[in-house]
């Protein structure tokens, strides 16, 4: 696995997982999408439907047999090469437990590289 640091406080994994982001400002509306990677302050994600910049979701991740639930912000939007669209979501609240979850099954996907 490969972690990288790109003008980011905490390191991203490459990592493709299941996610359901479901937009709750400015109204209501959600897809199913791919991450890209995964940090302790966000991740990237591929969507078939754009969200909207600024938008606030609530994000459900796949980690393992874990799902982990956090409150997002996409701070950016970008059309891709197939259409997709590619998001850069900032995690803006998670309680103790998902990110007891979060960090573990970080972990755990780095031990495995």
């Amino acid at each position: 696995m490969r972690v990288h640091y790109r003008r980011r406080r905490f390191g991203r994994l490459s990592i493709r997982n299941a996610a359901l982001l479901e937009r709750i400002s400015p109204e209501p509306g959600g897809t199913f999408a791919s991450t890209r990677d995964l940090g302790l302050g966000g991740c990237s994600a591929v969507s078939p439907v754009p969200l909207g910049h600024g938008a606030v979701l609530k994000i459900y991740l796949s980690l393992g047999s874990e799902v982990v639930e956090a409150l997002a912000r996409v701070v950016h939007e970008r059309p891709w090469r197939d259409g997709r669209y590619r998001l850069g979501l900032e995690i803006l609240q998670m309680d103790q437990v998902h990110r007891a979850r979060y960090s573990l099954g970080l972990r755990g996907l780095e031990g495995d590289a």
